[in-house]
């Protein structure tokens, strides 16, 4: 992700804009709690005041706590478990409880959900293949090149 460049804010002389090429959350169950993890990788295109940068170090902390809350609220989205084939990238809905799973190559995939997000349960579309859902789980089988995974509210 790279800034825009907006006519209505032109450049800045002796600023430069900034290039996020990663980020992403790293959410894990253990044994008191959700262990959370920020990565990130920005290509900062110059140098930043520490001030800046301390005030970056103290709000992530603070994004984290939203994490959590969201999931003691709602449940976590869905949960990519094994895989046999390719996992290319994933996309959550949170508005619509939609959660999208491109996969390549060929083989299985599984997943599980949260009742607390699903209380009635999913229904799972596939491209290829065939989908089984028992209890909170998802198995995915028969994935057979590009392939669309989507679990969404029954």
């Amino acid at each position: 992700m790279a800034s825009v460049d907006d006519s209505s804010v032109g450049a800045v002389s002796g600023c430069v804009r900034g290039n996020l090429i990663c980020s992403g959350w790293k959410l894990q169950k253990v044994a008191d709690g959700i262990q959370i993890t920020y990565v990130t990788q920005v290509d900062l295109a110059g140098s930043i005041p520490s001030s800046f940068l301390r005030s970056v170090q103290l709000q992530v902390p603070l994004c984290a706590g939203k994490v959590a809350e969201y999931i003691s609220s709602y449940g976590p989205p869905p949960i990519t478990g094994d895989l046999s084939c390719v996992f290319k990238k994933e996309l959550f809905d949170h508005g619509k409880r939609e959660h999208t799973v491109h996969l390549d190559g060929q083989g299985d995939a599984a997943f599980s959900f949260s009742s607390k997000m699903y209380p009635n349960g999913v229904k799972v579309k596939t491209t290829t293949g065939e989908a089984q859902v028992t209890g909170n789980s998802i198995q995915v089988t028969g994935v057979n090149g590009p392939t669309t995974v989507t679990i969404s509210k029954a």
